[in-house]
C-alpha cells in the first residue's frame, strides 16, 4: 500500500542519513585502492627503464598489453652500419624513428645488437639524449639501451661501438618499442649486416679442404700450435692422437692436421667464445 511504501522509503532515507559518514569513508577507501592499483600497474610497466631481468626476453611487464604484429609497427629500426657492415672498435649510430610524421610518438624502448638467432648482446651503447635514454648492463656493461622516463619522443639516436664476432656472422639491431601501456612491439628487427675486415672489406669464409696427409710435428711451439698424446710424440705411428695448426700469413689460411691411432676418432670444434656454446 501507499502507507507501507512511504514507511519503507522513509526507513531507507534514514538509513542513508545515519550511515552517511560510513559511505563517505567507504568511497574514499575505494578511491585510494583504485589509485594504489593504478600506481602498481604504472610501476610494473617500468616507466624508468627496462630492468636487467628482461635483457633476454625483451618483454615488458605483464601489465602491458599483448605485443602487436611486426607488420603493423609504425617505427623503423636502422643503423649507419647498414648495409655496408661494421669494423670492430668503430662507432655507428642506431636509430628508432617513426615511419611518418603522422605516426604516434613512443614512450619506452629497449635496444640491443645481436647475432642473428642468438641472445648475447654485441658491442656497447651510449645514448645521445641523456635526458630520455640510459645504458643498460645486459650481459656486459652498456650492452643495451633503454628509456628513463615516460616522456614521448618521435626519434631516438644512440651511438653503438661494435665488437667482433667473426667472419660471415650476421648481426641485427633488436628493439622493443612501447607506444602506450597497452600498445607495444617486441623485438622489432633491423636489416642484417656483417663484420668487415680492418681494411673495410667484408670478411669472407675461406673454403675448407680435407686431405689425408702425413702429420708433421716439427716446429711445434714456434711455427705451429700442437697438441699431442703422449706428450712429445713426433710421428703418426708414435702418437695416439694429435693436432697441429699452422697459420699462413700470405693467404690468410689455416692448415689443421689431426691424427688418431687409438682405434677411435679425433674431432675439432670451433667457437666464438671459450664455452663452446
Amino acid at each position: 500500500s501507499d502507507v507501507a511504501y512511504l514507511t519503507y522509503a522513509t526507513a531507507v532515507c534514514l538509513f542513508f542519513v545515519t550511515h552517511q559518514q560510513d559511505y563517505v569513508h567507504s568511497i574514499a577507501v575505494i578511491g585510494n585502492l583504485v589509485l594504489l592499483l593504478w600506481c602498481i600497474e604504472e610501476t610494473s610497466a617500468y616507466p624508468l627503464g627496462a630492468p636487467t631481468t628482461v635483457c633476454d626476453s625483451m618483454i615488458p611487464a605483464s601489465s602491458h598489453g599483448s605485443t602487436q604484429p611486426d607488420s603493423t609497427s609504425p617505427y623503423a629500426i636502422t643503423s649507419s652500419a647498414i648495409p655496408n657492415g661494421y669494423i670492430p672498435g668503430q662507432t655507428y649510430t642506431v636509430t628508432i624513428s617513426k615511419n611518418s610524421e603522422s605516426d604516434t610518438d613512443f614512450k619506452g624502448f629497449l635496444c640491443q645488437v645481436r647475432q642473428v638467432g642468438q641472445l648475447q648482446p654485441i658491442g656497447t651503447f651510449a645514448p645521445r639524449d641523456a635526458v630520455k635514454a640510459q645504458p643498460l648492463d645486459c650481459s656486459r656493461e652498456a650492452g643495451a639501451v633503454t628509456h628513463q622516463n615516460r616522456d614521448t619522443v618521435s626519434m631516438q639516436v644512440f651511438d653503438w661501438t661494435a665488437s667482433g664476432v667473426g667472419a660471415e656472422t650476421e648481426v641485427e639491431v633488436v628493439c622493443t618499442v612501447v607506444q602506450t601501456l597497452k600498445t607495444l612491439w617486441v623485438k622489432l628487427r633491423s636489416a642484417t649486416f656483417k663484420e668487415l675486415e680492418s681494411n673495410g672489406t667484408v670478411a669472407t669464409e675461406a673454403p675448407v679442404i680435407v686431405q689425408q696427409v702425413p702429420i708433421d710435428f716439427s716446429g711445434c711451439g714456434t711455427s705451429k700450435t700442437c697438441y699431442q698424446s703422449p706428450s712429445g710424440c713426433s710421428s703418426t705411428s708414435s702418437c695416439n692422437y694429435g693436432l697441429a695448426v699452422t697459420y699462413n700469413e700470405n693467404n690468410k689460411s689455416v692448415t689443421i692436421l689431426l691424427v688418431s691411432n687409438s682405434g677411435g676418432y679425433v674431432a675439432l670444434g670451433f667457437s666464438i667464445d671459450d664455452e663452446m656454446v
